[in-house]
């Protein structure tokens, strides 16, 4: 049985970590520490210029356990002079000096000071893979015009609201704001004020997923229900034995966390039988629509669930969670795994569906909108390269729709995405076809779940890349992005 981590909540110049209660010293001691450098230089008239690195080493322990406190640092000073004074609550480029920070690679590199400025550049070098369009300028002077799209990479500046996370797959924005958040190790609550981010529900086994590579996983999807309720969907468990739970969240968090087995409802599993070769499993994506709730299933793989739990006389004391739309046999592309419900447009209150596909198969991702109603599907497109959409949000403001694209056949390729959703009608009694022309917008490590808060900010989770050292003391690499409302046109 996994047992979670005990996390304490710090803050590091405006980023939540979770670390355990051991690893965490008081702020005011860590700057000090930040300052012994200039003892460093007053000590070139001894002997031992040689042991004075090695007294900063240790000085650089503490940095590893509070990274980012140095780069926040450095940065912010830097940030007032490019963006407007009235952005610096924002601090949207401290949120790419934390993003570097989990490679760790540079603290070396910190005493010049003029290499966080750099890092933002090291951001562009993704940009440099679609290069060589640009090598074609020199032949027509149109085509410069045309490479404004990896100029627009650098427009969205994401800011680092909580590190430390362990594969972080789910999120779901509160009435209140708070953002909760699915990982390995439960689910956690980020409060923006106090900022602070302490488990909410832990408790759950672990589970493997993936294939080459394979992640350690818990709960995975989450909902919003109403505004003091939670849906969680489980993938901690084999397949046939995974769980959709429900949970009452206190307005303010109590102070420790609930256990897996508080829910106030418990809905599945859906065991092997006639409707799944093998048990349904790996409910990823949560989404409610005409009060009922619906979850992405990765199980039977022929079949391609979405299943759905329906109250009985407005309450859910004998509601069943049960396989709804076997998608692919709709579309036939498999593996459901964002689903949102549509709040506007021609699709108000359908299901929305992101069809990751086969995820050592490039580019087969698909855009599905179905009736949550009669299960049936109403349209549907390719989304224009997508190698393995994992995240689904729509913008109020904007009118769009954003995509995480995870892409396990090649993570370098992994991005935040806008797409262009147009959808032509096909014939009578047939879906309609999506027309989808994406934009990248950033370069992301293996981005999972986004979502939009009432403000218009973005949260973007991701996984990361751990260490390859296997160090009990390192820090998972897991994040949370925010990229505020005023990016998005």
């Amino acid at each position: 049985m996994f047992k979670p981590k005990s996390y304490l909540l710090t803050l590091f110049f405006g980023v939540s970590i979770c670390m355990a209660p051991l690893t965490v010293t008081a702020q005011d001691d860590e700057k000090p520490a930040a300052e012994e450098k200039p003892a460093a230089e007053e000590k070139p008239a001894e002997e031992k210029p040689a042991e004075k690195p090695a007294e900063e080493k240790p000085a650089e322990k503490p940095a590893e356990e509070n990274p980012d406190v140095k780069p926040v640092e450095e940065k912010p000073a830097d940030k007032p002079k490019e963006e407007k004074p009235a952005d610096k609550p924002k601090e949207e480029k401290p949120a790419d000096k934390p993003a570097d920070k989990p490679k760790e690679d540079k603290p070396a590199d910190k005493p010049e000071e003029k290499k966080p400025e750099e890092k933002p550049k090291t951001e562009d070098k993704p940009k440099t893979e679609d290069k060589p369009k640009t090598e074609d300028k020199p032949k027509p002077e149109d085509k410069p015009k045309t490479e404004e799209k990896p100029a627009e990479e650098a427009e969205l500046v994401g800011r680092t609201v909580v590190i430390n996370l362990d594969n972080p797959t789910g999120l779901a924005v509160s009435e209140s704001g708070d953002i909760f958040i699915a990982s390995h190790d439960g689910i956690h609550r980020f409060m923006p004020e106090p900022n602070t981010c302490p488990l909410a529900i832990s408790g759950f086994p672990t589970d493997n997923y993936g294939k080459g590579p394979t992640y350690k996983i818990g709960p995975l999807g989450v909902a919003m229900l109403d505004a003091n309720t939670i849906v969680v969907g489980d993938g901690s468990r084999p397949d046939g034995e995974e769980l959709v739970r429900v949970y009452k969240i206190p307005e303010k968090h109590p102070g420790e966390y609930q256990k897996e087995d508080d829910a106030v409802y418990t809905f599945g599993p859906i065991k092997k039988g006639e409707q799944s070769a093998r048990g349904e499993g790996n409910y990823y994506g949560v989404a409610i629509a005409n009060g009922e709730i619906f979850v992405t299933n990765n199980g039977d793989d022929t079949k391609g669930w979405i299943s759905k739990i329906a109250p009985k006389d407005g309450k859910w004391d004998d509601s069943k969670l049960e396989p709804f739309i076997a998608t692919k046999e709709k579309v036939g592309v498999d593996a459901p795994v964002p689903v949102v419900t549509a709040t506007e447009g021609p699709f108000k209150d359908h299901l929305i569906v992101g069809q990751m596909g086969e995820v050592s198969a490039p580019g087969d991702s698909l855009l599905t909108v179905y009736d949550p109603k009669t299960g049936d599907l109403v349209a549907k497109g390719e989304m224009d390269g997508l190698n393995d959409v994992c995240g689904l949000a729509y913008s109020p403001k904007t009118k769009k729709w954003y995509a995480t694209d995870f892409s396990w056949v090649d993570a370098k390729a992994g991005a935040l995405y806008e797409l262009d959703v147009k959808a032509e009608d096909g014939k009578e009694g047939e879906a309609k076809t999506l027309k989808i022309t994406k934009k990248k917008l950033m370069s992301l490590d293996k981005p999972t779940d986004a979502a939009f808060d009432k403000d218009g900010n973005l949260y973007v989770a991701i996984f990361g890349t751990a260490a390859e050292a296997d160090n009990a003391d390192q820090m998972s690499p897991g994040q949370v992005l925010k990229i505020s409302a005023d990016q998005f046109k």
